[in-house]
């Protein structure tokens, strides 16, 4: 009876005591039904006079304002009657200029950020021109560009401004900078930091790019790009002004295979002295590595575009490529095709991807991941091994599970080896001997047996 007594805002209170299962006494029930009123009338107070956060209108604010449709005051343009479906479309807002010339979507300011936010986030691929460089340059001349060097270690900068940092623990008079002739001189390396330089990619885009780790030598008279430094960056570098000529010998029937710059493989008879044989390539891009094997009459090339392709010489030209690979993305460095009734195709790339190929299937059946920038790769014709060689210095000799049997590497001290880049690798035909040639014009020869002396 108390409770349908109770005006509507007790309502919750209401249905509170109704649903609880707790027998309360009367004194009780009137306790709570006061602790409830004394909270609402609370919560009543501060909703009507509780102006903190609350914020009122001045009279006749509105009056101020002008709309740009019409003209009039009163209104804000969005709100305008006025004002013709056709005149709110012909109004322009830039948001990102704050111009009234044209809208967002017409913006050439978004637009050019767009397109420099996908430039910088891209990867890019710079082509520096091959020329000729005197051995000696004449004093007091500098030369102008950025010359690619393959022997030094850290590029080297001639313009302060072109620096956007410097190292502060960088000591001048402690760093000994070692030029191409032998001579080493301490003190010409003023500061070390990154430099910005401007290349232009092979979209024709000028990129800036940074140099980490270059020297400040103004006393040079060249700019130098070291590739040994932008290859410790994960840069690849690749020289390809041309694969040249690539060549193959069969020593049981004395035929030459040939190729290179053009689009043929061209198969010359020794003997007789005459050419025997063309191949179409079927490609665009140039032949980089040839592999014969004379008992299948085929032969395996590695191509500039990353393919490998299969030819079966004892077909005519149209129909002589019985295979094509396009699993490498990059420059084939090396196809050997192993001399065996059911010997396999093996290919690296610079990426480093060693693939291997049964030529009677049209995918590799087994992959390893090598180092990056290789250069080099050679089989040994009767061990189960093969050997890769990168412009970083480095050998790494490997069997066909992937497994590392030897690393030869550069070393500083006193008595620590030194091998340059390498550019080329060859087995012995029986022996496990292997001779590596580097781009400072040595040759080395390693072997897995003990030198007696």
């Amino acid at each position: 009876m108390v409770l349908k007594g109770l005006p509507d805002s007790f309502k919750p209170f209401s249905i509170h005591i109704t649903q609880s299962d707790e027998k309360i006494t009367f004194t009780e029930f009137k306790t709570k039904l006061r602790s409830y009123e004394s909270t609402e009338k609370f919560s009543a107070a501060c909703s009507e006079e509780d102006s903190v956060m609350k914020v009122k209108a001045r009279d006749g604010w509105n009056m101020k304002l002008t709309c740009f449709n019409c003209g009039q005051k009163g209104h804000k343009a969005v709100e305008c009657t006025s004002a013709t479906s056709e005149h709110r479309e012909q109004r322009q807002w830039c948001h990102l200029c704050k111009s009234s010339t044209h809208k967002d979507v017409n913006c050439r300011r978004r637009k050019r950020d767009n397109v420099k936010r996908v430039v910088d986030e891209e990867d890019h691929t710079f082509a520096f021109k091959v020329g000729q460089v005197d051995a000696v340059l004449v004093s007091g001349v500098k030369e102008k560009g950025l010359m690619v060097d393959t022997g030094a270690t850290s590029h080297i900068i001639r313009d302060i401004t072109q620096f956007t940092d410097f190292d502060k623990s960088f000591e001048p008079h402690k760093h000994i900078l070692e030029l191409a002739d032998g001579e080493k001189t301490s003190g010409i390396a003023l500061r070390k930091g990154t430099a910005k330089v401007r290349l232009r990619d092979n979209k024709g885009r000028v990129v800036e790019t940074m140099l980490m780790g270059a020297l400040y030598v103004p006393s040079f008279p060249q700019d130098i790009f070291s590739v040994k430094a932008a290859m410790s960056q994960g840069a690849t570098v690749i020289f390809k002004e041309g694969a040249g000529m690539v060549v193959d010998w069969e020593q049981e029937t004395g035929l030459l295979m040939t190729s290179g710059d053009v689009r043929v493989i061209r198969i010359w008879d020794t003997e007789r002295e005459m050419k025997v044989q063309d191949i179409p390539t079927g490609a665009d891009s140039c032949v980089t590595s040839l592999s014969c094997d004379p008992q299948r009459s085929l032969v395996a090339a590695g191509l500039g575009d990353g393919s490998v392709r299969v030819y079966d010489r004892r077909m005519g030209p149209n129909e002589c490529r019985v295979m094509t690979y396009r699993e490498h993305g990059a420059w084939v460095v090396k196809a050997h095709l192993q001399k065996e009734p059911e010997g396999h195709i093996i290919s690296v790339s610079v990426n480093g991807d060693v693939r291997f190929f049964d030529p009677r299937m049209p995918e590799s059946i087994n992959i390893l991941q090598t180092v990056k920038g290789l250069t080099a790769l050679d089989i040994h014709p009767q061990a189960n091994l093969f050997a890769c060689g990168s412009m970083n210095q480095f050998i790494a000799v490997y069997n066909s599970n992937g497994d590392v049997i030897s690393n030869i590497k550069y070393y500083d001290g006193f008595m620590g080896q030194r091998i340059g880049a390498i550019s080329c690798l060859a087995f012995h035909p029986y022996w496990p001997h292997l001779a590596v040639g580097s781009n400072d014009y040595y040759m080395s020869i390693y072997s897995a047996e003990k030198r007696l002396r």
